[in-house]
């Protein structure tokens, strides 16, 4: 009972991993949560990656393209949040 507060830190994505189609637009960062191998809570935070750098809008950003110009923008302060009821005591009925 009460309000649980945590920092999630991680690594960044490596971006030979990432299709360079992939790379700039709309993605989602979810973070899930579980108690006993059962999810509870699942959390998404909208992100928009932007190339900052001058470009032809008709043709896109340059390719390969420069990491360095990339912006990323996390709508922090608009998660989706989805609950999902479980047997906290080890009970199958979730209360």
């Amino acid at each position: 009972v009460g309000i649980n507060k945590f920092v999630l830190q991680a690594e960044p994505p490596d971006p030979r991993r990432i299709p360079p189609n992939d790379i700039i637009g709309v993605t989602v960062v979810l973070v899930t949560c579980a108690y006993r191998e059962r999810e509870f809570v699942r959390i998404g935070y909208y992100v928009n990656n932007e190339y900052s750098g001058e470009y032809d809008e008709e043709t896109g950003p340059p390719k390969p393209i420069e990491l360095g110009k990339v912006t990323r923008m996390i709508l922090a302060d608009k998660p989706r949040v989805t609950r999902f009821p479980i047997p906290w005591n080890g009970q199958e009925n979730a209360d």
